[in-house]
């Protein structure tokens, strides 16, 4: 929300409240009324540009407002599968590669997670592979719903579904895979069967902490990401008190307890430890059962655990102004590209899903923001994207960044101002890129049919040439020797090409390749393995002068840069010279933090390196050394020739022997190989039948390996014994998604009541009552059927068993980007009119709603539907006999405009605005003078105040007009229990209301202190979870840790004609009867608009989400006494 407008509502609420206290009438009146009009000067006008626009049926309970993101879809998906044992691999075609590759890393995985968690599954497992994020994101698969206006009673289905995409990395996807296994396990054993489920989805919820820390942790127990987010969080305190962290703080917080857990206790105490936790139902009893130990004493363990192995102390503060730039706090630094001559900085500053690249000028000490795109929202956040270069002439930055699914290649003009946007086809993703030292190409690796591979775009004649052609990862590649020669970093076992039935996925190491960058066009090029280092990544390769690059590397779980040195000597001389290479490697930082991102401008000596200190992230800028005056040392590591290695390997050693490190420097290949020439091998697939025509210095040389093909063969040996299925087509099929039996107040269905002459409770309140609900759904979430039952249980003696009761029956189909809607419901309600004198109101409702999604962020929703609605007066004499039944019928037409860009911060704590304005149509069809127009806002806002503290306000206003009304019924709260009417507030009959609806929250009065055509409402709330905001450890009750106490002042009114203070308005007048069988009109000149305050406790109690509030009403400038509400539901 615009900082404007949210001081538009802040204002007027303050002067509304200012306006109560002041005692003279005639001065208040005036007052409210300069207050009003500067209200419709600066809010109403949204309403009545959006009226219209494009709702569901707007039964105005607040908590009953739908809200949500969208999945936006521009892909169709022909999805098919491989059926395994104890798993399906389902994907689309084109990916096939990509989906076998998924399945031997689950073969592989799914036994040692369950083996770990001693939990294994007795279902098939569903898997779905996509080939990027990007369709990741159109797909419906785990999309985002609405949290449930009333948290008990759903019964929490154990999913057997998991998603997974490839972003170029085949170790991101294990660590994702083993993620999601660990989700499903878990689950599995926390849920178990459906009995046992509905009893642990009210009894059992674990915190954030602890379950998305444990998935995290199992899905790799420690890499450099994590370290960096774990210093960071001790360091800067955020960990201080772990019930308050949310999201990836959580995740991340609750991986490093894990992992505490594992090294001073070992693994295999985690697996009991949440046998006890789920058994008892209680996380503390795992750790008092198995370790002795409470949450208290774990939790002052842990933290001294990380205080060691950083060495901090608790009254250390981080101070260091020597960052060029320093981050906002909560925002992400990446992609930090230095132009050619040092003076400019390219990066990118990322909130959530929403970026922004910044060019930062170090001569002029300025930034400019040249590019944006994304939204807040903290979901399916692609971190990999907008990726950035600079052209060699340090004029032009090219930004790849990916919208509406499809790749687009910008490239801004910094002498110009300019940006130009065009697509880039033909590739699924891409994951690096780098210009040629002359700028005429550009290098880029890039994931195609599953796989990533290297390629040289050539931008004259934007030709693309491949380099390599193959399953394994191939990414981040780089020019070098004045671009003669090419570098990257790649999973591949060996610097050859294996035939496919000996190709394996390493995913645990990436070492460094590189080839010569000419005659790429040939059959085959050259190609040498420079580092080997198990257990290891090396990434991010760059040259700083001739014969050394820079990369860095993630040994010990802390990423830090380093050097390999590039050497050769004469091995010996023939027709031609052969050289032996030797590659060396070099610590070139020493930091003890990891390093986000860095990267050189050779020609400058100059490193701009990215870190994360204190909750922001850092660039600093500095020169560095020449490599070769610093005397560094080679790591201390053994130096073997690869065949020797090799040997020792499968020779079964044991001992000192076998437990020295592999190789980080090679010396030559033995000289039993070198009667060939190691630099040339063919690719499989670009393989031809004839042999190559030997070149000028290769005269008759053959083509080999440079690892032996036993090696390799060996390696590969236990997964060519995974067989492939043959391919299934898949045909929809549907599982079962939820099962709800739940109590509460509320109707099932969202719809305006009948008005029946007179404010009726019976009609308003449908009272206490138990709502029975199934659902189920296929496996891509394609579409949802769902039925339901609510209804009271009490008879009405010779009518029905169930009189107050509500059947709904719907369908959903969220295939194609236009969602589809398709509902039925039945409602029987019973009015008290005397004593045995009952009136039954009976309608039917169809409805037919379509959505379409601008963004994930806003949509449109239209529906039309038909509504038959039935008065049956119930005979309970010989006079009501005679009374027919009434039949009315509607036709409806609804519209609206939906905005969310909010995120769940905790239970009923969010953050962000989300709106919706909305349009109605009512028409009568039995009748020629009909017509019934509504519309209306109800927008919210959230603020963080502190960690867990939420400032919550909403603006809710609405009005009716045409031949038909509505009436607006306003007081109370949702949901509540045993709610009161006040019947003295008088109702303007001549309206022609045909609708009644209730308007909340206005505590602090009884339902129907104010009524009207129109209402405007506004709530304000400051949410406080104290236990959990003030506790230092983890809370074991769920009840406390969800305990929250708020404030709230409620403002609002409702009232007929075109102002609250018009004398139309029924409020404003008393009739007083004559005994003469006369009446009295009086002037009552109340004011109109009400005010109530108080506090309150909210959390959650067997899995419901109960409300208690005390409220003071202010009437007319009077403190009424206290009122006290009892009532289910969350939000507003």
């Amino acid at each position: 929300m615009p900082f404007r407008r949210r001081v538009s509502i802040f204002v007027i609420g303050i002067e509304i409240f200012r306006a109560i206290l002041v005692k003279d009438k005639v001065q208040q009146s005036n007052y409210l009324k300069q207050i009003y009009r500067f209200a419709l000067r600066a809010l109403i006008p949204a309403v009545l540009i959006f009226a219209s626009l494009p709702a569901d049926a707007q039964f105005y309970y607040g908590i009953r407002q739908d809200f949500g993101k969208n999945r936006v879809q521009f892909n169709d998906f022909d999805w098919v599968f491989l059926r395994f044992e104890a798993f399906d691999v389902y994907f689309y075609r084109g990916n096939e590669a990509l989906a076998q590759n998924v399945a031997r890393l689950t073969h592989k995985n799914l036994p040692q997670i369950e083996n770990y968690l001693d939990a294994p599954l007795d279902e098939r497992i569903q898997i779905l592979v996509f080939n990027n994020l990007s369709d990741l994101k159109q797909s419906n698969v785990n999309s985002s719903e609405e949290d449930d206006y009333n948290t008990g009673g759903v019964t929490r289905i154990s999913g057997r579904r998991l998603f997974v995409y490839f972003d170029g990395n085949y170790a991101h996807l294990e660590e994702t895979l083993r993620m999601g296994l660990s989700e499903v396990v878990l689950s599995n054993l926390i849920y178990g069967s459906f009995t046992q489920s509905i009893t642990n989805s009210a009894l059992l919820n674990l915190p954030a902490w602890y379950m998305e820390g444990l998935i995290s942790f199992v899905g790799d127990e420690w890499n450099s990401e994590v370290d960096v987010q774990v210093r960071d969080g001790f360091f800067s305190k955020k960990y201080k008190r772990i019930n308050t962290l949310t999201q990836l703080d959580a995740r991340y917080a609750g991986h490093s307890f894990w992992y505490f857990v594992k090294e001073t206790y070992g693994e295999k105490v985690i697996r009991n430890i949440v046998y006890m936790s789920v058994v008892n139902r209680d996380i503390e009893s795992g750790f008092v059962y198995i370790l002795g130990k409470d949450m208290e004493a774990m939790t002052k363990d842990w933290k001294q655990f990380y205080k060691d192995r950083y060495g901090f102390t608790d009254d250390q503060d981080f101070e260091d102004d020597s960052a060029l730039i320093k981050g906002r706090k909560n925002h992400e630094i990446t992609e930090v590209e230095l132009s050619k001559d040092g003076r400019y900085i390219a990066y990118v500053d990322r909130r959530f899903s929403r970026y922004k690249v910044y060019i930062y000028d170090r001569q002029e000490d300025k930034k400019k923001r040249i590019y944006k795109g994304g939204y807040r929202i903290a979901q399916n956040t692609d971190y990999s994207y907008p990726l950035l270069a600079w052209h060699p002439n340090g004029e032009m930055l090219s930004i790849f960044t990916e919208e509406k699914g499809i790749t687009q290649f910008s490239i801004y003009n910094l002498e110009s101002d300019e940006l130009v946007t065009k697509p880039f086809y033909r590739f699924d993703k891409i994951v690096s890129l780098e210009y040629s030292p002359d700028g005429k190409q550009f290098l880029f690796s890039a994931v195609k049919d599953g796989q990533s591979d290297i390629y040289v775009y050539t931008i004259l004649n934007t030709k693309i040439t491949p380099i390599t052609r193959d399953i394994y990862d191939d990414i981040d590649p780089t020019f070098f020797a004045n671009g003669k020669r090419i570098a990257w970093s790649s999973n591949r076992p060996s610097d050859s090409i294996l035939p496919d039935d000996q190709r394996f996925i390493r995913t645990n190491d990436l070492d460094l390749f590189a080839t010569d960058n000419r005659d790429l066009g040939q059959d085959s090029i050259k190609v040498w393995q420079m580092t080997k280092t198990k257990g290891v990544d090396e990434r991010g390769l760059q040259e700083l002068i001739p014969g050394i690059l820079s990369f860095t590397s993630d040994r010990n779980g802390i990423r830090r840069q380093n050097l390999v040195k590039i050497d050769s000597a004469i091995a010996y001389v023939d027709t031609t010279t052969h050289y032996d290479y030797f590659f060396s490697e070099y610590e070139f930082s020493s930091k003890p933090s990891s390093i986000v991102d860095v990267d050189m401008a050779p020609a400058e000596g100059l490193r701009a390196s990215v870190y994360l200190q204190d909750k922001r992230y850092r660039v600093y800028v500095e020169e560095y050394p020449d490599p070769r005056k610093l005397g560094l040392a080679p790591l201390q590591v053994e130096s073997r020739s690869i065949a020797e290695a090799g040997a020792a390997r499968d020779s079964g050693a044991t001992g000192s022997e076998a437990a020295r490190p592999i190789q980080e420097y090679y010396g030559s290949v033995p000289r039993q190989y070198l009667d060939v020439n190691i630099l040339n091998y063919k690719f499989y697939e670009e393989a031809k039948p004839e042999e190559p025509r030997p070149t000028e210095n290769e005269e008759g040389l053959k083509q080999v390996p440079l690892l032996p093909a036993s090696l390799a063969e060996t390696e590969a040996k236990a997964e060519d014994e995974f067989e492939i299925p043959p391919t299934r087509n898949y045909f929809l099929s549907f599982f079962q998604d939820n099962f709800t039996v739940r109590f509460d107040n509320m109707f099932d269905n969202p719809q305006y009541q009948p008005f029946t002459g007179f404010v009726s409770g019976d009609i308003l309140n449908q009272g206490f009552n138990m709502n029975f609900k199934v659902g189920v759904m296929d496996l891509m979430h394609d579409y949802r059927i769902i039925a339901g039952l609510r209804t009271t249980f009490q008879p009405l003696p010779g009518t029905s068993l169930t009189p107050n009761a509500e059947f709904v029956i719907g369908v959903a189909d969220f295939k194609n980007r236009w969602d589809k809607f398709y509902t039925y419901t039945r409602r029987s309600q019973v009015q008290f009119l005397a004593l045995n004198n009952f009136r039954r109101l009976i309608n039917n409702e169809f409805n037919y709603k379509v959505v379409f999604p601008f963004n994930p962020v806003s949509g449109i929703r239209m529906s039309v539907g038909y509504r038959m609605d039935e008065n049956i007066r119930l005979a309970s004499d010989f006079n009501n006999l005679d009374e027919p039944i009434t039949y009315t019928d509607y036709a409806i037409a609804r519209t609206s405009y939906v905005y969310d860009n909010s995120r769940k911060i905790g239970l009923n704590l969010y953050a962000g605005l989300r709106y919706k304005l909305f349009a109605e149509y009512y028409r009568n069809l039995t009748k020629s003078e009909s017509g019934l127009w509504t519309t209306g806002i109800d927008a919210r806002h959230y603020t963080i105040i502190h960690r867990n503290m939420i400032w919550a306000n909403r603006l809710a206003a609405g009005t009716s007009f045409g031949p038909e009304k509505l009436i607006h019924i306003m007081g109370g709260v949702d949901n509540e229990f045993s709610p009161r009417l006040d019947q003295s507030t008088p109702i303007a009959t001549e309206n022609n209301y045909i609708f009644q609806t209730l308007v909340t929250n206005m505590r602090g009065f009884f339902q129907n202190v104010r009524n009207g055509n129109s209402f405007a409402v506004l709530n304000s709330e400051l949410r406080w979870p104290f236990v959990s905001y003030l506790a230092n450890r983890p809370i074991r009750n769920d009840f406390l840790n969800n305990l929250m106490v708020i404030g709230f002042t409620d403002i609002g009114t409702a009232w007929n004609g075109p102002d609250p203070w018009d004398p139309e308005n029924a409020i404003n007048t008393r009739t007083v009867p004559l005994g003469s069988g006369g009446t009295i009109v009086l002037d009552a000149q109340k004011n109109p608009i009400v005010v109530g305050t108080g506090f309150g406790l909210r959390s959650r109690l067997f899995g419901y989400y109960v409300r208690a509030d005390w409220a003071w009403g202010i009437e007319d400038g009077v403190v009424l006494p206290s009122i006290f509400y009892v009532s289910l539901s969350t939000d507003f």
